[in-house]
């Protein structure tokens, strides 16, 4: 005889499964299958219309609440929610398997708040580093342990730009925290605010001296770091700011003149008389953090690409 059979449809392609999944095969979407009735027809539809009159729904505000008592769980939203608190021997699902709905590229890197080290989120399989968390209650981040890491396989990826040049590419479901609360990725439009840290709030909280900034400045857009560290450059301010520069660190400019150009290649130096103490400065620093962390030369090496 025929009897009123249920399929799960997913709200977000239409795709019909005849069980629940908690994750859509054909949009990879989480928990999105809903369970829809058909109902009986033939002889079944009558004899199920025999045994009683149809039930109705009703609007939810005037659902009666039953007599069972509750339990509080310490939050009144939460047990507003629950219809005044838990029941004994209910199971509540409060949440599901971690990083539903939290999804960012492989490449995407987090700051390791222990050693100030921006690592590939994809480390974190292997290399459960604490990373920075938002502390809702304080707005703050704080440092909080890896747990799992779930590789999610190939997903649609959107791009946000903020204005201030800031990237993040993750799903269309990646929450982020905006004036009205959360909300997904997706249903952002151009010109939404989001929330993002000013700054990172670790290793001290001294400012670098002006000539330090000038020195990372003026590097990173004309210079170079290898053996020596220098700057090219054809303006007489630029020029007298190395100089400034050179001076505050102990060290001299040397100037040398670039061929079939306007240009000077400015290299920083350092008197030999006070280049060995530097060095066993350095060294002393090295063997201190081989003896705290124990690793051999030869694996420090490897792991700093030298």
């Amino acid at each position: 005889m025929p009897r009123a059979t249920s399929k799960f449809v997913c709200q977000q392609c239409g795709h019909e499964s005849v069980k629940w999944m908690g994750r859509c095969p054909d949009c990879g979407q989480w928990n999105t299958l809903i369970e829809t009735v058909t109902p009986a027809t033939g002889s079944a539809a009558r004899a199920s219309a025999r045994r009683g009159p149809h039930l109705a729904a009703v609007p939810l505000p005037a659902v009666r609440p039953l007599a069972e008592k509750r339990q509080s769980t310490g939050s009144a939203e939460l047990d507003r929610v629950l219809g005044g608190g838990l029941v004994p021997g209910a199971v509540i699902l409060m949440g599901g398997e971690p990083g539903i709905g939290k999804c960012v590229t492989g490449d995407t890197r987090v700051l390791d708040p222990q050693s100030g080290a921006f690592l590939p989120i994809t480390e974190l399989r292997e290399k459960r580093a604490p990373v920075l968390s938002l502390d809702e209650s304080s707005h703050r981040l704080v440092p909080q342990e890896v747990t799992a890491f779930y590789d999610q396989g190939v997903r649609p990826i959107v791009e946000v730009k903020t204005r201030l040049g800031r990237t993040l590419r993750c799903t269309p479901s990646h929450p982020v925290l905006t004036p009205d609360g959360w909300r997904a990725v997706g249903a952002l439009e151009p010109g939404c605010r989001i929330a993002a840290p000013r700054s990172l709030p670790f290793f001290g909280t001294e400012s670098l001296a002006e000539e330090a900034v000038k020195l990372i400045a003026y590097v990173l857009s004309d210079g170079c770091v290898r053996d020596v560290v220098g700057v090219t450059n054809t303006l007489v301010e630029v020029e007298r700011d190395l100089h400034e520069i050179a001076a505050y660190f102990g060290m001299e400019i040397r100037a040398h003149q670039k061929t079939g150009t306007l240009a000077k290649s400015y290299v920083f130096t350092r008197r030999r008389a006070g280049r060995e103490a530097i060095r066993n400065e350095v060294a002393e620093a090295l063997r201190a953090v081989k003896a705290a962390h124990q690793p051999s030369w030869a694996a420090w090496a490897r792991s700093a690409e030298v």
